[in-house]
């Protein structure tokens, strides 16, 4: 019995210690990957969005700057957001590792054959608050990235229309300049031709 014990103390730590490793690994790349999304797309869409100013819309409508005001500072609190989280998840990680260690140091003072399990740390023992820090932050970051998006695409699709209308408008009037011209040019032409 003594050695079935022991085993399983044996396996409980095994289990610890791979349990521990596998969350570091996965907790750390997963924040990696999401900060780093976070980060490239508001980042490429600041850039984006001064690519478009310069070569599509150089005179943008006046009313529609405000719409690429608010859609850059969304833009800005959402990479600033993506910066915080990913400090607060290396916190997460850590902390999380420390209750992953207060719960097998509590198992290994109270286990007993009797009882192999031992006792459990109190609830809030095992609260990670970093975890949900980060869960705010994440929602921040992709909430604004998204509100920067729709305000990016609503300055471009008006800065667009606006684009269109002016140049119907100087086409229209250039069509007019140019059936005028030969008009008056061939009457004037004529009358000449009349009066010698």
């Amino acid at each position: 019995m003594e050695n079935a014990y022991h085993q399983y103390l044996k396996d409980r730590h095994t289990a610890h210690v791979a349990r521990r490793s596998n969350l570091d690994d996965l907790a750390f790349k997963t924040s990696e990957r999401y900060d780093q999304w976070v980060l490239t797309l508001s980042g490429g869409a600041l850039a984006l969005s001064l690519t478009f100013l310069e070569k599509i819309a150089p005179e943008p409508a006046h009313y529609t700057l405000y719409f690429l005001g608010f859609s850059w500072l969304a833009y800005i609190v959402a990479v600033l957001a993506g910066f915080c989280a990913i400090d607060m998840s290396r916190k997460a990680i850590y902390r999380q590792l420390e209750i992953g260690d207060e719960n097998y140091e509590q198992f290994r003072k109270t286990t007993t054959e009797e009882k192999p399990e031992g006792d459990s740390l109190p609830e809030e023992k095992n609260e990670n608050r970093p975890a949900k820090k980060l869960s705010c932050l994440n929602v921040v970051s992709l909430t604004f990235l998204v509100i920067g998006t729709v305000l990016l695409c609503v300055f471009a699709i008006a800065n667009l229309v606006s684009a269109k209308a002016a140049n119907e408008l100087d086409h229209s009037s250039q069509i007019g300049v140019n059936t005028n011209l030969p008009q008056n040019s061939t009457s004037s032409k004529t009358t000449n031709k009349a009066t010698p």
